[in-house]
């Protein structure tokens, strides 16, 4: 469980909980799931994504209404999303860093799966 200072979040506590790596996800951009305490706010089913410019952090979202589709807009909105660049870089580098040392532990005990050729990563 990896615990970011309030100084680093803007004032707020980051706490991320249950990391767990993705294991053959449908989705192959999925590096792991997890859910994460902002203050005294607890959101489930956040994720660490490979996109095509990184690592990010996904959020729960929600379908859109079709007329948003329509518009050129995502078919997904976030239902929660995190405000401010502090806060956001801590909870980005809290991820990675949970992330990160999750798949050091996994390769230690023989848990490692094929790399993703892009990123680096293991995925299992």
């Amino acid at each position: 469980m990896s615990e970011i200072a309030a100084d680093g979040a803007g004032g707020v506590e980051i706490e991320i909980r249950h990391l767990n790596p993705a294991k053959n996800p449908k989705n192959k951009n999925l590096l792991a799931m997890f859910d994460v305490k902002i203050g005294p706010v607890m959101i489930r089913g956040a994720s660490l994504m490979n996109g095509k410019n990184g690592l990010f952090v996904g959020y729960p979202a929600k379908k859109r209404a079709k007329r948003a589709e329509e518009k050129g807009g995502s078919p997904y909105e976030d239902v929660v999303y995190v405000i401010g660049d502090a806060a956001k870089s801590a909870l980005h580098e809290a991820v990675v860093r949970e992330y990160e040392e999750k798949r050091k532990n996994q390769e230690g005990q023989g848990e490692t799966g094929p790399k993703n050729e892009e990123s680096g990563y293991a995925i299992v």
